[in-house]
C-alpha cells in the first residue's frame, strides 16, 4: 500500500489524473474501472485536458463503467452522462471498448453475472480509479454486516444503483483511491490504519498487494 499526501484537492487530483495516464501509457490496452463523483472532478479535468493533448488515449482500451443508476420515471440521471461531461467531452468511447453494468428489459442476476464473465474474458481489471466515500464505501458497497462480493443491485434511499461488488474491485491488478477534503478524514484513517471489518468497506484495501491512496491535507489530518 501507498499513501500519497498532497497539499490541496487540485494537486491530488492533477496526481491522481497523471497516474492513471501513466498507467495507459505503459499498457495502452488495458482494462480500466472508472466511475464518478464530485471528488473526482479535480481529476477528470486534467485528465481530460491530457487527451485533447494527445498526451495519453483510450482508444485501445477496455473501459468498465464501475457502476450505474437504474433508470425510472423519476431517475433519470445517470452516471454514464457525468462521465461524458467531465471525462469523455473530447472522446467518445465506441461500444464495443466500453461496458456498463446495466441492460433494460433483462434479469438482473443474468446482466450481473455477464458484466463479470465480460471483465474475466478480457483478463480482469487492469487498473480501477475509485473514491474513498466518507462513510468509508467503495462505490456502492455500503457499510454493513452482509456485503455481496460480485457486481449487484443496491438500493440507495428510493433509487436503485448497480455496482461491481467488493470482490470485484480487489480482484483488479492496481487500485487508485481518491480522498479529499476534511469529510473524508475519518473514513481516511480507519481505511489505511484501522481494522479490517464490513462497517468500513474500504478497510478491505488494506488487503490488496497494489493499491495506492492520493489523499489532501485535509483527509489525511487524522493518520
Amino acid at each position: 500500500m501507498s499513501v500519497l499526501i498532497y497539499p490541496d484537492s487540485h494537486t491530488a487530483g492533477v496526481a491522481a489524473a497523471t497516474m492513471f495516464a501513466a498507467a495507459l501509457m505503459e499498457n495502452p490496452y488495458a482494462s480500466v474501472g472508472i466511475t464518478y463523483d464530485s471528488m473526482l472532478e479535480e481529476t477528470y479535468a486534467s485528465m481530460n485536458a491530457m487527451l485533447s493533448n494527445g498526451v495519453f488515449s483510450f482508444g485501445n482500451a477496455r473501459i468498465y463503467q464501475l457502476c450505474e443508476f437504474v433508470p425510472t420515471e423519476e431517475q433519470t440521471a445517470n452516471i454514464r452522462s457525468f462521465l461524458e461531461e467531465s471525462l469523455f467531452s473530447g472522446f467518445v468511447p465506441n461500444d464495443s471498448q466500453y461496458t456498463i453494468p446495466y441492460r433494460e428489459n433483462r434479469n438482473w442476476a443474468e446482466i450481473c453475472t455477464d458484466y463479470e464473465n465480460d471483465i474475466l474474458e478480457h483478463g480482469g481489471l487492469d487498473f480501477s480509479l475509485l473514491v474513498l466515500r466518507s462513510d468509508g464505501s467503495l462505490l456502492y458497497n455500503l457499510p454493513g454486516a452482509e456485503m455481496a462480493p460480485i457486481t449487484h443491485v443496491e438500493l440507495i434511499g428510493n433509487e436503485k444503483v448497480v455496482t461491481a461488488g467488493l470482490a470485484t474491485i480487489m480482484r483488479s491488478k492496481k487500485l487508485l483511491v481518491v480522498a479529499t477534503g476534511k469529510d473524508s478524514a475519518q473514513a481516511a484513517a480507519k481505511a489505511l490504519g484501522g481494522s479490517v471489518e464490513s462497517d468500513q468497506p474500504a478497510s478491505y484495501l488494506q488487503l490488496h498487494q497494489n493499491v495506492t491512496f492520493i489523499l489532501d491535507e485535509e483527509a489525511a489530518s487524522l493518520l
